[in-house]
C-alpha cells in the first residue's frame, strides 16, 4: 500500500499536533508543511526530507501532495480549502469548517462536483462511542430523546484572536461545534438553534427533525475542565444518564525505576482523525466527520 502524501497547512499549536501525529503513522508520508511565519517553519519538527513553504500555493503545488490539511486561524478555512479542492486535492479542515453557511455549502457542492475527499476537524467524533450513544437513546424510543453537552477550556491565546473587526476568537466557534458535530451524527441535520453568549460563556440549544434535541454550554474557564456528552435521563425511561468519557489512550508502563505512562497515537482522538482522513483518501469514502457533517454543524 502506498502510503498518501500529505502536505500540512499551518504550523501553530494544534498544526504542530498534526505534525507530530502524521509523522507517526506509516499510513501517509507527511511530505510538505506550510507557514508564513519563518520562525514556525523552523520551529516546526518533521521528518527528514519535508519541504517547507511559505505560502500555501507553494505547498498545493508541490507534485507530491495528495492531500491538504488545514490547520489555519478559521477566518481563513475558506479560501484555503476552495484553492486547494480546485487543484485537485482531498481535503480535510479544521473546525469550523467556514464561519458562514453558504461558504460551507459552497466547499461541499466543490468537493463533490469533484469528486474529493472533504472532511472536517471534530475530534470530539473520534473521541465518543457514538454506537453506544445510539444504543442508549435506541432504548427509550418513546421518549423525547435529548442529550446534554458541556466543554471547557482555557481559552485561546492572544495570537488566535481573529483580525476580522467585531468579532473575536469566539467561543461558539471553538469548542461547541465538537458537540453539536456529535449530535448531527445521532440525529441528522438540526432543524433549528438558538444560543446566548457572551466572551466567556455560551449555552444553546440545537433542535433536530424529529424533535431531539441538544441542550450544551460551554466556557472559558480555569482548569480543571470538563468534557461531558450524555444521554439526559427520561422519567420512566428506567436509563440512567450516561457519560460518554474522552479515552486518552492506553496507559502503559515502561521499564525503570519509575513508571512512565504514554498514550499511542493512533489511539488518540486526532490520531483516529487523521488514520479515517487517510483511509477515505485511499479507498475514496466520506469520513465520519464529513463535510456534509460540519456543514450542518456551521
Amino acid at each position: 500500500m502506498t502510503p498518501v502524501g500529505i502536505g500540512l497547512l499551518g504550523l501553530g499549536r494544534w498544526g504542530r499536533n498534526y505534525l507530530k501525529t502524521l509523522s507517526a503513522l506509516p499510513e501517509c508520508r507527511l511530505v510538505a508543511a506550510a507557514d508564513p511565519d519563518p520562525a514556525a517553519r523552523e520551529a516546526a519538527a518533521g521528518p527528514a526530507g519535508i519541504a517547507k513553504y511559505g505560502s500555501a500555493i507553494q505547498l498545493f503545488s508541490d507534485p507530491a501532495v495528495k492531500a491538504v490539511i488545514i490547520a489555519t486561524p478559521d477566518y481563513s478555512h475558506f479560501k484555503l480549502a476552495a484553492a486547494a479542492l480546485s487543484m485537485g486535492h482531498d481535503v480535510l479542515v479544521e473546525k469550523p469548517m467556514t464561519l458562514s453557511s453558504d461558504e460551507a455549502e459552497q466547499l461541499v457542492k466543490q468537493a463533490d462536483d469533484k469528486g474529493l475527499v472533504l472532511g472536517v476537524g471534530h475530534t470530539a467524533v473520534y473521541s465518543t462511542d457514538i454506537e453506544a450513544l445510539r444504543i442508549r437513546l435506541g432504548a427509550a424510543p418513546d421518549e423525547q430523546q435529548r442529550v446534554i453537552a458541556e466543554r471547557t477550556s482555557s481559552g485561546p491565546s492572544p495570537l488566535r484572536q481573529s483580525p476580522i473587526a467585531g468579532r473575536p476568537a469566539a467561543i461558539i466557534y471553538d469548542l461547541c461545534p465538537h458537540d453539536i458535530a456529535l449530535g448531527v451524527l445521532l440525529f441528522g441535520a438540526p432543524g433549528a438553534a438558538r444560543a446566548n453568549a457572551n466572551g466567556k460563556k455560551v449555552e444553546y440549544e440545537v433542535r433536530f427533525g424529529r424533535g431531539e434535541t441538544l441542550a450544551g454550554r460551554a466556557e472559558w474557564r480555569e482548569p480543571p475542565h470538563v468534557r461531558r456528552f450524555e444521554v439526559a435521563d427520561s422519567p420512566g425511561n428506567g436509563v440512567p444518564p450516561s457519560t460518554s468519557p474522552l479515552p486518552q489512550g492506553r496507559g502503559n508502563k515502561r521499564e525503570g525505576a519509575e513508571a512512565v505512562s504514554f498514550v499511542d497515537i493512533r489511539e488518540t482522538p486526532l490520531g483516529l482523525q487523521c488514520l479515517d482522513f487517510i483511509e477515505s483518501c485511499r479507498i475514496r469514502r466520506q469520513m465520519t466527520s464529513s463535510g456534509p457533517v460540519g456543514m450542518s454543524v456551521v
